[in-house]
């Protein structure tokens, strides 16, 4: 049934569509007035809601720690799965819940990236939030479908997190924005499900509604080729400036953050482990590493790359959002510069609104912290 749903979506183009979602995702990043209509709903839909305790975690002050209890509490009351401090929703979706074909509604502005396991991320307004909770279905108008084709290979210099940028300046510049971006899954199959998150997640951020992986027949309506991407930096505040690394002009860093939904699955901390291995990090600056989830953590202690981080001068913060969230860990002074496999770069996103703050992948993110320097 639920593949259906998503095939309803799309072939009806511009056509408004009732969609069901199999999961509700709620978290400790709404606003109290959401949380106060959510909890004052009479019925909901509990076999279907997830409350994530993910993004301000440890919470960083009172407020929001009572932000927390009140969902803790309300789950607790009505039997709902909760995912305390296990790390990043989206990331946990993925480990856990989701399955193929499935349809997942919530908030956050990441919903794409379950694509990643072939189901649909549909992100929701908080107005909207709570009649969905109380099992009300979406109403959402059937966007264009654009079915990307994904040719070529890799250098093996280039991550996914480079070639998933370079596709999404692409989108930007071509003003692709509100259309439902498909990969067919034969074309994503070399890259691992971590890669193809990557993909998913960035084109949400390229203004698209969401993307998914399925097996699919549709002619492309474009084509990327990943064979002429090289390591990329995007510079602070504007997402289509993107420059070739070897373009970048050199600029000292005073903070390393490696983690995010982007940045800290377990490919990504291996990655930048390798770059890390037996050396220290530049005195001036602060490396930061947040595993995604406990999963990625335990597996990343087993794997040794824990050590290596903290041979390195790193410090290893706990599974979640932290310095991508931009609340409460690493937060930046008046005119420091950041270096982040986060999602944002927006001033004020991780500190002062005087912080400049750009975006590379998990291996440049790593020899910056090295160099102390953003530069080829």
């Amino acid at each position: 049934m639920d593949k259906m749903q998503i095939r309803q979506l799309l072939q009806n183009t511009r056509s408004v569509c009732s969609i069901w979602p199999d999961y509700i995702m709620v978290t400790d990043a709404l606003s109290d007035k959401t949380i106060d209509a959510i909890l004052s709903e009479p019925t909901i839909q509990s076999e279907k809601i997830i409350v994530c305790i993910d993004h301000d975690t440890p919470n960083s002050s009172i407020d929001i720690g009572a932000r927390q209890r009140r969902l803790i509490r309300w789950a607790v009351e009505k039997g709902l799965a909760i995912e305390s401090c296990q790390g990043i929703g989206y990331i946990r979706l993925i480990e856990k819940y989701v399955q193929e074909g499935q349809i997942v509604a919530g908030t956050g502005s990441h919903m794409a990236g379950l694509g990643s396991a072939g189901a649909l991320g549909i992100t929701v307004s908080e107005e909207v939030l709570p009649s969905v909770v109380s099992g009300g279905p979406l109403q959402l108008t059937c966007p264009p479908v654009q079915r990307i084709a994904i040719r070529g290979s890799m250098a093996e210099t280039v991550s996914a997190q480079d070639a998933a940028l370079a596709l999404l300046k692409m989108l930007k510049q071509n003003g692709r924005t509100g259309d439902l971006f498909l990969f067919a899954k034969k074309d994503m199959a070399v890259f691992s499900q971590d890669q193809c998150y990557d993909f998913c997640h960035l084109l949400q951020q390229a203004g698209g509604i969401s993307a998914i992986i399925m097996d699919t027949e549709q002619a492309p309506s474009m084509t990327f080729d990943v064979s002429d991407v090289c390591p990329l930096a995007v510079q602070p505040g504007n997402q289509t400036h993107i420059v070739p690394l070897q373009e970048q002009v050199p600029v000292p860093v005073q903070e390393v953050f490696i983690g995010g939904c982007r940045g800290g699955k377990l490919s990504d901390l291996r990655a930048a482990a390798s770059v890390l291995q037996g050396k220290r990090i530049a005195y001036r600056l602060r490396l930061i590493v947040a595993p995604a989830t406990s999963t990625v953590y335990l597996q990343a202690l087993q794997e040794g790359l824990i050590d290596i981080f903290l041979d390195s001068g790193a410090i290893v913060m706990n599974q979640g959002c932290s310095v991508c969230w931009g609340r409460a860990q690493g937060i930046l002074d008046a005119g420091e510069t950041l270096v982040s496999t986060g999602s944002y770069h927006y001033p004020g996103c991780s500190g002062d609104v005087s912080a400049k703050v750009y975006l590379t992948s998990p291996q440049v993110a790593a020899r910056c912290a090295l160099s102390g320097i953003l530069q080829e």
